[in-house]
């Protein structure tokens, strides 16, 4: 309600207050989507910069799992930085070299891919994202949008020109090995 909100910042309220583990209002701005409450926050001196404290997640990289285009824009032209990273993870029970939950290092691009966010997708690229930056383990963007059936991610990201040519460093996975591998799931 950013009426409300107005009111209480006019009345004092800290537009970078934050809970215990670090989630910003301006986060949870971003989550909603509300362009109008991110502006008012970023004009009362919100820290677009901010990061929570579990996996170093940003305004921004909130806004593009959530396919909020329109907050994505707003958020970058105010000085969030379209290639930022989350916190890396340490992960020791890994199978095979592999894990379930992401190691972190992710950018806001690929938080779009895992959740298929097209819009903010666009609106990432249009933005400046390198879509060729890789995770820990080597995965890009594309690879993301892949093996999580996203193939329309895919695509944006291929027009927009990714290279398909950058595999992992576990499997030496790239996006044909991906896009196979996922054909042939049951």
């Amino acid at each position: 309600n950013v009426a409300v909100m107005r009111e209480l910042l006019e009345a004092g309220a800290n537009a970078n207050a934050v809970l215990p583990e670090g989630e910003t209002v301006l986060m949870t701005a971003a989550r909603t989507g509300s362009v109008e409450a991110i502006t008012l926050l970023l004009d009362r001196g919100a820290d677009v910069n901010a990061q929570d404290k579990f996996y170093g997640e940003s305004a921004l990289m909130w806004a593009a799992a959530q396919n909020h285009d329109e907050a994505v824009r707003i958020l970058i032209a105010r000085g969030a930085p379209v290639n930022s990273r989350s916190t890396l993870q340490q992960i020791s029970n890994r199978r095979a070299g592999q894990n379930i939950l992401s190691l972190g290092n992710w950018t806001p691009l690929m938080y779009a891919a895992r959740e298929n966010s097209l819009d903010a997708g666009r609106a990432l690229v249009k933005g400046g994202a390198d879509l060729n930056l890789t995770d820990p383990d080597g995965a890009t963007a594309l690879v993301i949008a892949i093996i999580n059936a996203h193939y329309e991610f895919g695509a944006l990201l291929l027009e927009a020109g990714a290279d398909p040519n950058i595999v992992d460093t576990e499997a030496g996975m790239g996006a044909l090995y991906a896009a196979v591998d996922m054909h042939r799931l049951a």
